[in-house]
């Protein structure tokens, strides 16, 4: 099976934070790392992006102040726009607080609107025109989310899990499962001692 991660590249936050949050468990991590390597490195990867481990100083780092010196960086409608037209152009074309003069008003008729949107861009790449006057980009369509990634567990953890060697499993189940066998092997830690503690105090008497 191809795990989803090798896929698409992501997982959700809350699967990442499972492992590397702030009240992850470190032995979780370290039994994905054993357990799978590469899916251990893919969510490493992403916890690494969304600042949950590596140099968290960078997380409270002042945002950089823009320097207004700095060369300005122009789209490629801009470009384009600015070749067709100069500032001069634009600033003869619109007149009246912004409104289309009569030079212009020949673009508003149908048939002409890409030309009215080069114009447009290049009033606003000027700044004749303020930003506001853009069209709005439509809306992109939100798709569905993504299933939970899923992969094998190592036939070792599976046996002390009682599952099938076969078994698929989500970040966040792979959680569940490893403190559980946490537990469970503690408590029969406990329960070992406690018998072997039992049998030498009556050795003793």
């Amino acid at each position: 099976m191809v795990n989803r991660f090798r896929d698409t590249g992501t997982f959700t936050r809350q699967e990442v934070e499972i492992i590397f949050g702030s009240k992850s468990d470190a032995r979780i991590a370290m039994e994905l790392h054993k357990n799978d390597p590469d899916t251990y490195r893919a969510v490493r990867a992403q916890a690494q992006q969304m600042g949950l481990v590596g140099d968290s100083m960078e997380r409270y780092a002042p945002t950089p102040i823009a320097d207004p010196n700095a060369a300005r960086v122009f789209s490629n409608e801009e470009l384009i726009a600015r070749q067709h037209f100069t500032e001069a152009d634009i600033v003869q074309l619109y007149k009246h607080g912004g409104k289309l003069s009569r030079n212009l008003s020949t673009l508003s008729q149908p048939g002409h609107e890409a030309e009215l949107a080069m114009v447009k861009t290049a009033a606003i790449s000027y700044g004749v025109l303020p930003p506001s006057s853009a069209r709005p980009a439509a809306p992109k369509p939100i798709a569905p989310p993504a299933p939970p990634a899923k992969f094998k567990l190592a036939p070792e953890l599976a046996r002390r899990a009682n599952l099938p060697e076969s078994t698929e499993v989500t970040l966040e189940q792979f959680a569940t499962i490893n403190k559980n066998v946490l537990e469970f092997e503690r408590q029969q830690r406990i329960a070992a001692k406690a018998a072997e503690d039992a049998v030498s105090n009556e050795n003793k008497n």
